[in-house]
C-alpha cells in the first residue's frame, strides 16, 4: 500500500511552511511513512490549534497587548489580510475560524467557512464555497508576491465547486459543480468539470481498499479505520469531465483519468490509467 512519500513530494522546506515544520504540540500534517489517508484523522486537531492562536494579540514584556494584526502571527485572520472590492463574499462571521487568506480572489457569490485555513494567492470561483475543516493551498511561501498572470497559483476552487473536510495542496484546479468531502488531493492536480467523488458507501463499514489497477491487493482488502473516506490523488494527476471516482479510490502521482471513467476503489497507476 503506498505511503505519504509515494504520493506527496517536498514535504519539507520553507515553501510548505508552515503545516509541515510542525507546531508546539508537535501536530504535523504529513508524515513520510504514515498511511495517505492519515492526515484526514489528524486535519480536525491541526486547525483547532491553529484557530486557537490569537494573531490579535503581541507580548510586550510580561504582558499582553490587544491589537489589530499581530504581525509576526503566521496564521492571520482571514478577513485581517483579506482585501478587495465590493461585492464580498460571504466570510464566516466567527473569524478566528477563519485564518490565511493571503492575496486571495473571491467571487462576491463565493461562500467560506471555518475552521479552515486558505493559503496564499487562492482564488474562489462564482458560488464556490470553503465549508469547514479545510486545509486550502498550502505548499506556497507565504512571501509568494501574485500578478496578474499567476493569479491562482495556490488553488482556484471552480464555479458551484464545493470542500469539506478536505485537505487540498498547491496549485489544484478544480473546474466546476464537484463536490469534494474527506478527500486529499497533491500538489498541481487538475479536475475538469463535473467529476464525483462520493465519500460513504452507506453500508455502515468502513472504507476499504481492494485492488492494485486490476489485480487484487495481495494480502487482502485495506482497511482503512474511517466509514468517510472520498478520493485520495497524489500530486500532478489530470482528472477529465465526469469522472466517479468511488469511497477508497487512490491515483498515484501522474495518472491520467479520461472522461467519463468510473473508477472502483482501488489503487491506480499511470500505466494502468494510460489504458483506460
Amino acid at each position: 500500500m503506498p505511503l505519504v512519500k509515494d504520493l506527496f513530494f517536498d514535504l519539507k522546506g520553507i515553501e510548505i511552511f508552515p503545516f509541515f515544520n510542525g507546531s508546539s504540540s508537535g501536530v504535523v500534517l504529513f508524515e513520510e511513512n504514515d498511511a495517505p489517508w492519515e492526515a484526514l484523522n489528524k486535519l480536525d486537531g491541526l486547525l483547532k490549534e491553529v484557530v486557537g492562536i490569537d494573531p490579535r494579540v503581541i507580548e510586550k514584556g510580561e504582558r499582553l497587548h490587544h491589537v489589530k494584526r499581530n504581525p509576526k502571527c503566521i496564521y492571520p485572520c482571514v478577513e485581517d489580510v483579506y482585501k478587495q472590492e465590493p461585492p464580498y463574499p460571504y466570510v464566516d462571521p466567527r473569524s478566528l475560524r477563519l485564518r490565511g487568506g493571503f492575496h486571495l480572489k473571491c467571487d462576491g457569490s463565493a461562500k467560506l467557512l471555518g475552521p479552515a485555513y486558505i493559503g496564499p494567492s487562492v482564488q474562489v470561483r462564482h458560488n464556490g464555497g470553503i465549508l469547514g475543516f479545510v486545509i486550502l493551498g498550502d505548499g506556497i511561501s507565504h512571501a509568494e508576491e501574485p500578478n496578474e498572470e499567476n493569479i491562482g497559483i495556490g488553488g482556484i476552487i471552480g464555479h458551484g465547486v464545493t470542500a469539506r473536510r478536505c485537505v487540498i495542496r498547491a496549485g489544484v484546479k478544480i473546474e466546476a459543480h464537484t463536490e469534494a468531502v474527506d478527500c486529499i488531493i497533491g500538489k498541481n492536480v487538475y479536475i475538469d468539470a463535473g467529476a464525483q467523488f462520493p465519500h460513504e458507501n452507506f453500508s455502515e463499514r468502513e472504507v476499504s481498499f481492494h485492488r492494485f489497477d486490476e489485480e487484487p491487493l495481495q494480502g487482502g482488502p485495506v482497511l482503512t479505520g474511517r466509514k468517510k473516506l472520498g478520493c485520495i490523488i497524489g500530486d500532478g494527476c489530470f482528472v477529465g469531465a465526469n469522472v466517479t471516482m468511488h469511497p477508497g479510490t487512490l491515483l498515484m502521482p501522474g495518472c491520467r483519468v479520461p472522461g467519463g471513467t468510473v473508477l472502483e476503489a482501488g489503487v491506480y497507476t499511470p500505466e494502468y490509467c494510460s489504458r483506460l
